[in-house]
């Protein structure tokens, strides 16, 4: 398994920097941009798309603040931070042997409001967005449409879609947020709609604490009364075990705050 870890010594340094300030500035989002715009020509062979920089696309605060938090909440996150996260990935998707110019199809498993997805405009793929969050899925649809094919979906398996449907599944803070106990249907039913050879590219939250808490079990979960606001932290032995009895787990990034981005591949 190809893993990529950040010095832990630094770690702590950099949470207390994005603690202080979730919000991007109007700069940070351009520097955003251009890294995207230099990754995408340079090493997946597309141009940007005019959709990316408009930050008129991004919700309302309303909506967002039903969605994802209000530090999600202005037009610069949502086009910076979704280019940086979006980008994360697709470095990790490209160094984990899939390429992203070969895909025909993809899923945001857990759209929210699409922040991620948007970054993927410039590849001629068709494009899927699946939320449990009735407001998520209503803006998406409106916002989205003719673009992204989007569809509700429940808490528990199965997704509307066929076997073999993707070449890549997109899961941003979603198993940061599912119950231990739906592991592993979730895992097995993205194995059902991944293509042999696809990819999952996903966050999972930083395994740190629970190394230090709750290394016997491999497991451990804060605010099971909270519904979907519950989190669950598994150590890496027990992440590995977990993903690694369906995919090839190829890439693992530890990044502050608490999250740590992966890839894994479907057997061929």
């Amino acid at each position: 398994m190809g893993t990529h870890f950040e010095n832990p010594l630094l770690r702590p340094f950099k949470r207390l920097l994005r603690k202080k300030k979730k919000r991007l500035t109007s700069a940070e989002a351009e520097q955003a941009l251009a890294a995207m715009k230099r990754f995408l020509e340079t090493t997946a062979g597309v141009a940007m798309h005019p959709s990316q920089s408009d930050r008129a696309i991004a919700p309302p605060k309303d909506i967002v603040n039903k969605v994802q938090g209000s530090s999600k909440a202005h037009p610069d996150t949502f086009i910076g931070g979704g280019a940086q996260t979006a980008l994360q990935y697709m470095r990790l998707i490209e160094a984990a042997g899939v390429r992203l110019k070969d895909m025909d199809a993809m899923l945001d498993f857990g759209i929210g409001t699409g922040r991620v997805s948007l970054h993927f405009t410039p590849f001629e793929v068709q494009r899927f967005g699946c939320d449990v969050n009735d407001v998520a899925v209503d803006w998406c649809r409106e916002a989205y449409a003719g673009q992204i094919e989007i569809a509700k979906t429940g808490l528990e398996p199965p997704l509307p879609y066929d076997a073999d449907s993707f070449d890549l599944v997109l899961a941003t803070s979603v198993f940061t947020h599912t119950p231990y106990s739906m592991y592993a249907p979730w895992i097995e039913e993205l194995d059902r709609v991944l293509r042999p050879g696809g990819a999952v590219a996903a966050t999972v939250h930083d395994f740190g604490a629970a190394e230090a808490q709750a290394a016997s079990e491999g497991y451990f979960e804060t605010g099971t009364d909270r519904g979907l606001h519950i989190n669950t932290y598994l150590t890496r032995e027990h992440f590995e075990a977990l993903f690694g009895a369906r995919f090839d787990v190829r890439q693992v990034e530890v990044d502050a705050p608490n999250q740590a981005f992966f890839v894994a591949v479907k057997a061929g």
